[in-house]
């Protein structure tokens, strides 16, 4: 049967229906006029009857398709297998789809979309829904309204931003491929496979806006100072700025941001830069755009050039900057770390990524990473270490760190492993265990393969799932299978039978995963649990035998508390006053001063204490602070832990008492109350149920 798009359409309209539809009502939904519905029905009514279908039609009532659920179902597949197509054609239409919804906000119904791209109603319904996530990346979101249809919902400059990620992910040349050519954004753009790039960007927009930024180039330390791929993004963000200007589309007033952002070295080079784009293209720029173009600078990757850093304005001072690096380096692999401080390359590298990077994540700014999913795929363990890295940045800052942020760390942190690794050279071999389901034989095959491939690298058994003992585990790395195979704590890939290059590639890297791992001993192991256990039991005891309440005077300045509760638990004036900036810095940045709670749960890190502490503050006379700062609160907790090599250690426990704060109320109620017998005792349950639970997973 030929169907056309409409005739498509009206059917699964009359098979989806739960009884007749009148002819004005389909030509409704189907956007026609009610003589094409009467065309194309008569069409229908031979056509149906090759799958022992009928179209019935009663006067008044309306028309309805009779017949077989089982006739119904084989003339659904049929239509829906038509209308998917192959697989690329389904990811084509959905980025045509995507183009079509980012490049305005204009209201479209279903059908308009749907006529476009030549697929049903409920096809376009799916597609949407699988694009949210990318326009929630992007803090986008469809919105649905009856009669007028969907549009896009978000502010101009987030819109601006998938603009540019949508030209990213669809430009056909790399970054690295344009480098250093003169006609570099313009070439890439007119060089893309993806015609919708120029409905989105005109090339000579693109190509002017280039030979302005060349011009000032010349003369501008800071546009010099750009990494290339930074400078190339500029260029489309400037390009997107002057064609939806053009068309109205001003980015939303912030009064405040000017403001905030006007004392930054770079807001004379954002000027300058508005200026020479408004005579380039006769047009007016408002302040918002001035500082829209002034983020964009301040959240550019820099190239390394050591006396541009050094005469830059930043978000954070680099000492700052240095200490955060220091405890993200002991998440990320505390056996390496010692190794990764002295990559002299790696920290100025990374202080160089941070400073623009923080920028970025303190105005939420979105970055796109074009081998994000490279990244996840082939170092999966970088990608993960370096997510536990990122909390860092989180804790200390409150600032929100993306996939594509954690992905640029994880270039930073992978390329240092490596060097680290070569340097100290100290590798060992591999130990692999192959389990197929198809039996000992292609096992044996696989073995062989791999020993060809791998040498001496790896050491090769082979087992049956029924071997696999708790001996087996322990002194096996990793296990390389024919089937999909989920086992807790037990590290495995799934490959074909015949091994081919991709599954090799797969192996190599884990290989080099664990050629540089140490494998503990049973006697190793047990001694460290028992080591575990017992660093933990002193930890908890002494948080609890320290455990002090204080009252203070009601009238009492927020920065005066927190130096006095920094000097109780510290033994100079000078240690206290550096962990009381670090505190004030924090509430600066995020505040922790929570009013539904009644409490303030202040903390931090330091060099400068030997020993975790808790105490907690409330004023005389069980009255609130009176100080508004503290937004009527009664009680103050406060926390300091060491940053030594337990940090780990630190975090877990006293982070089961943050989250107590949040869950317990027997807990906050004895805080509240100033009962120190009673909090002690509350701390010991809390305590004692996470040690427990440690015990159970050592």
């Amino acid at each position: 049967m030929l169907l056309t798009n409409r005739i498509r359409g009206i059917l699964l309209l009359l098979m989806d229906a739960e009884g007749p539809l009148k002819e004005d009502d389909i030509a409704d939904q189907v956007g026609v006029s009610r003589r094409t519905v009467q065309r194309e029905v008569e069409y229908l009514d031979g056509a149906l009857r090759e799958y022992g279908l009928l179209l019935h039609r009663k006067k008044g009532v309306g028309i309805s398709v009779t017949g077989s659920e089982q006739a119904k179902e084989r003339l659904r597949g049929e239509l829906e297998e038509k209308e998917a197509g192959e697989p690329t054609d389904v990811a084509g239409r959905r980025n045509r789809l995507l183009f079509e919804l980012i490049r305005d906000k204009v209201p479209r119904k279903i059908y308009y979309y749907s006529q476009l791209l030549g697929v049903s109603e409920a096809t376009i319904n799916k597609d949407m829904s699988a694009l949210g996530p990318w326009l929630e990346q992007n803090h986008l979101k469809l919105v649905k309204r009856q009669g007028f249809g969907v549009a896009l919902s978000g502010s101009e400059r987030d819109l601006r931003a998938a603009m540019r990620r949508y030209v990213s992910e669809n430009m056909s040349l790399p970054w690295a491929g344009i480098e250093g050519l003169k006609e570099s954004a313009a070439g890439a753009l007119i060089h893309t496979r993806d015609q919708n790039l120029y409905a989105l960007l005109a090339t000579d927009t693109v190509s002017r806006v280039y030979e302005v930024l060349a011009r000032m180039r010349k003369e501008e330390t800071r546009l010099k100072g750009l990494a290339e791929s930074a400078y190339t993004n500029l260029i489309f963000h400037l390009a997107i700025a002057v064609e939806r200007v053009k068309k109205g589309a001003i980015v939303e007033e912030d009064p405040g941001l000017v403001n905030k952002l006007g004392t930054w070295d770079e807001y004379a080079l954002a000027g300058k830069i508005r200026g020479e784009i408004e005579r380039e293209f006769s047009i007016h720029m408002p302040d918002q755009e001035l500082s829209y173009i002034l983020l964009h600078l301040l959240g550019s990757k820099m190239a390394y050039h050591e006396t541009e850093a050094e005469n830059r304005q930043f978000l954070f001072p680099e000492e700052d900057l240095l200490e955060i690096i220091d405890r993200m380096i002991d998440q990320f692999d505390t056996e390496m770390a010692n190794s990764l401080k002295c990559d002299e390359e790696f920290i100025r590298g990374l202080i160089m990524h941070l400073q623009p990077a923080m920028f970025r994540m303190s105005e939420k700014m979105s970055i796109y990473n074009p081998v994000l999913p490279e990244i996840k795929r082939e170092y999966p363990e970088i990608y993960a270490k370096s997510r536990r890295a990122a909390e860092v940045i989180r804790d200390e800052t409150a600032f929100e760190v993306s996939d594509d942020e954690i992905g640029f760390l994880s270039m930073h942190f992978g390329a240092a492993v490596e060097r680290v690794r070569k340097r100290e050279g100290k590798r060992r071999r591999v130990s692999i265990g192959i389990i197929c389901s198809s039996g000992f034989g292609v096992a044996q095959l696989m073995i062989a393969r791999l020993t060809r491939v791998f040498g001496q690298e790896a050491e090769l058994s082979a087992y049956a799932l029924s071997d696999l003992t708790e001996h087996v585990e322990r002194r096996t790395d990793f296990f390389v299978t024919t089937f999909d195979w989920c086992a807790d704590e037990i590290d495995s890939i799934r490959v074909s039978p015949m091994v081919p290059e991709s599954d090799l590639e797969k192996i190599r890297n884990k290989i080099e995963e664990y050629a540089y791992v140490k494998r503990e001993s049973e006697n190793q192991v047990f001694d460290r649990q028992l080591d575990q256990a017992n660093e933990m039991i002193i930890e908890i005891r002494g948080l609890i035998r320290r455990y002090c309440d204080y009252e203070t005077d009601p009238k009492i300045s927020f920065p005066d508390l927190v130096y006095q509760l920094a000097d109780r638990v510290t033994e100079s004036q000078a240690v206290a006053e550096k962990i009381a900036g670090k505190i004030q810095r924090r509430e600066h940045l995020n505040s922790q001063i929570f009013p539904e709670l009644d409490l303030a749960l202040l903390h931090c890190r330091s060099r400068m204490i030997r020993e975790p502490v808790f105490i907690s503050c409330r004023p005389s006379g069980d009255r609130s602070f009176a100080d508004p700062d503290f937004k009527g609160i009664r009680a103050v907790i406060f926390m300091v832990m060491p940053e030594d090599e337990q940090l780990r250690m630190h975090m877990q426990i006293l982070g089961q008492i943050s989250a107590s704060v949040i869950r317990d109320e027997a807990f906050v109620g004895a805080i509240l109350h100033g009962d120190e017998e009673l909090v002690k005792k509350e701390l010991k349950k809390i305590l004692g149920e996470y040690f427990y639970d440690f015990l159970k997973n050592i």
